[in-house]
């Protein structure tokens, strides 16, 4: 059964040995997490997406997002409260002009579910992120219980196991 943790986990890349790291703003797990520059020029931040408070089997899902700033050693919330409380999900970070030239940068999660031992959830959720990052006045002011800027990407349809393009693999 998992548990919620109260810390990050810090993994050793080259002994993996894990350590504790800082206090969650929330006791979580099964999160989704990714580094990213939130602020232009200073070292990426390892940002959380979602997760579950207690065991799977009666835990409450969680509809947040945070980034951990090691520089000043506290967390900041630039994405806001995500559309919809998930867990075990995957997230893909997508460079600007990848796609198109005047794409912007975008966060894409995916692959969630949104109850207990449910199945994979068919919608995307995406968030734009702003050519310039964040400064250091703009994340003071944004807070965990803020409806973040997420949008529904792409609805994907799934028609099971015989469902070729779409199903598990």
């Amino acid at each position: 059964m998992e548990k919620s943790v109260h810390y990050a986990r810090i993994v050793d890349l080259e002994t993996l040995e894990i350590r504790s790291g800082p206090k969650l703003p929330y006791s979580g797990g099964a999160c989704v997490a990714l580094s990213l520059e939130i602020i232009r020029g200073e070292p990426p931040m390892i940002c959380t997406f979602g997760g579950t408070i207690d065991s799977h089997e009666s835990g409450k899902f969680l509809p947040y997002s945070s980034c951990y700033d090691r520089l000043r050693e506290r967390w900041w919330f630039p994405f806001g409260k995500l559309p919809m409380a998930f867990d075990h999900g995957s997230v893909a970070f997508i460079p600007p002009r990848r796609c198109q030239e005047n794409d912007p940068g975008r966060i894409i999660i995916l692959n969630f579910r949104t109850e207990s031992f449910g199945t994979q959830r068919s919608e995307m959720m995406a968030y734009d992120l702003p050519g310039g990052g964040w400064d250091l006045e703009q994340l003071q002011g944004l807070d965990m219980e803020e409806s973040g800027s997420w949008y529904i990407y792409t609805n994907v349809s799934y028609g099971g196991a015989t469902d070729r393009a779409n199903c598990s693999r």
